[in-house]
């Protein structure tokens, strides 16, 4: 017998008191732990408890049938190690133990304990190489359950047969949601997107092109549109094989990544058409005043003086060119829907979370239940409150807090961002919305001010006791 120590118990179901004393004591022997029984019940209620790594059962156990005892503990634990010790040499019953899966048997009286080792010890290798096994599925299952990314497959009929735990944080809804409803995952797409979207993955079985990659808009759980980028994994071939029923890939959520790229583009479109503009108004609009004014006192002075008619004319055209040029710093073509101010507000909170967290600032949202939609533009609405809660959290002193509410007004619905305790006092609050200033979050103020009067809405400000509070005003609903 071997001399190291072992955690795993074996149970002994034995009704012969001789033979069962003399089994316990080898195994003891050997630093191994036994478990006793001489009832088929008794043996039972000890496998229930302990779940030994071996099982030493003798079918002429009384009580409960041996075979009995054999098929309960097979099917409460398909991988239970059964010996079986017998004192017949019936090879139909040793075959009818193995058909139902028993590992191995031994006769008594044993001639050869040698054999019984050898048995034990191939048994606990195996449990013990299971364990190993079954741990290194649970870490890789871990590991893509919690991936950073959705991790999907779907098949043949554009249903979605796994989906890992990660689509709870991203898109708000368990696995089980989306597995056990057939058709639920697509029905979440955007209305817009769906037929696009079933339409490639279709194409992408009928004739697959590496690689695969679609964008599409799905609703999350909290009522806000979510960007999705879908990209399906080539098989380690290069080639999806003309009769696999599925395929694996993942989902990017891209959300925040097309909304500061949307950002950066007007930004850098207003800075250049500002600078354009500043540029005009300089060198061309001051004098073009002076110069305009001087052809309207000729002109009204000496009507038959045609130059100074062409004159007038030209400086008029001139001043019409320069205001088309303003006009199309005017804010971007607004496309007006039905918005829910709940959900917005509640994708604006989740996209700045991280960032909240890291200056230490603590949001406070609570969605009001009694606000009505408002028809607006959703994008411009978006930036407009995150804009508002970057400059916030910029002038909020550490470990501060962004508190958003919301209220129904007469003819209006209003929005407040407050944050306390701000780090300094805004001096000249009106420089807040002045256009195209240096500072980046006085020149995206001055963006979302423009927004809103676009909108037909309001923004404002104002501070006091150590708190900066600025308020969206929408107009009510019809």
């Amino acid at each position: 017998m071997p001399t190291q120590p072992s955690s795993d118990p074996i149970l002994v179901i034995e009704d012969d008191p001789l033979f069962g004393s003399f089994l316990q004591e080898w195994l003891e022997a050997g630093n191994r732990p036994v478990l006793r029984s001489s009832t088929g019940t008794g043996g039972l209620e000890l496998f229930r408890d302990h779940r030994p790594a071996i099982i030493l059962l003798d079918l002429g156990i009384p009580g409960l049938d041996g075979f009995e005892l054999l098929n309960t503990f097979m099917r409460e634990d398909p991988e239970a190690a059964v010996i079986i010790i017998t004192g017949r040499m019936d090879i139909d019953a040793v075959i009818r133990a193995f058909k139902s899966g028993a590992r191995d048997y031994v006769t008594k009286p044993i001639q050869n304990l040698d054999l019984l080792e050898k048995t034990i010890t191939n048994c606990l290798e195996h449990k013990h190489l299971r364990d190993r096994i079954r741990e290194a599925d649970n870490q890789y299952f871990n590991l893509i359950q919690n991936l950073p990314v959705v991790l999907f497959v779907i098949n043949r009929n554009l249903k979605v047969t796994f989906i890992n735990r990660t689509c709870r944080t991203m898109l708000g809804y368990t696995p089980q949601e989306v597995v056990q409803a057939p058709t639920g995952f697509v029905r979440k797409i955007h209305p817009q997107d769906r037929d696009v979207f079933l339409q490639r993955l279709t194409d992408f079985f009928t004739s697959p092109s590496y690689p695969f990659s679609i964008e599409f808009r799905m609703k999350h759980a909290k009522g806000y549109l979510l960007t999705l980028q879908a990209q399906v994994i080539a098989p380690a071939d290069k080639a999806l094989d003309a009769e696999s029923e599925k395929v694996e890939g993942i989902i990017l959520d891209v959300t925040k990544r097309n909304f500061l790229d949307k950002i950066l583009m007007q930004r850098e479109k207003m800075n250049t058409l500002g600078a354009m503009s500043a540029e005009l108004a300089h060198e061309i609009r001051n004098p073009l005043v002076s110069l305009g004014g001087f052809a309207r006192r000729m002109y009204s002075r000496y009507p038959e003086l045609t130059e100074a008619k062409v004159i007038l004319d030209e400086t008029v055209r001139l001043e019409n060119l320069f205001n088309r040029i303003h006009d199309y710093l005017e804010p971007v073509p607004v496309v007006c829907e039905q918005c829910q101010l709940n959900s917005l507000l509640s994708f604006c909170v989740d996209l700045m979370d991280s960032g909240l967290q890291r200056r230490f600032v603590h949001s406070n949202f609570i969605p009001n239940p009694a606000n009505p939609s408002v028809n607006s533009d959703p994008e411009l609405l978006t930036q407009v409150f995150m804009n508002i809660m970057n400059f916030g959290a910029e002038i909020v002193l550490r470990s501060g807090i962004l508190e958003i509410t919301s209220r129904e007004a007469r003819g209006h619905v209003e929005v407040v961002f407050t944050v306390s305790p701000v780090e300094y006092r805004i001096p000249n609050p009106e420089s807040l919305f002045l256009p195209f200033e240096k500072e980046s979050r006085n020149y995206n103020l001055a963006l979302s001010y423009r927004h809103m009067r676009t909108l037909g809405g309001h923004l404002a400000f104002q501070q006091h006791n150590g708190r900066a509070e600025f308020t969206v005003s929408l107009p009510h609903p019809l």
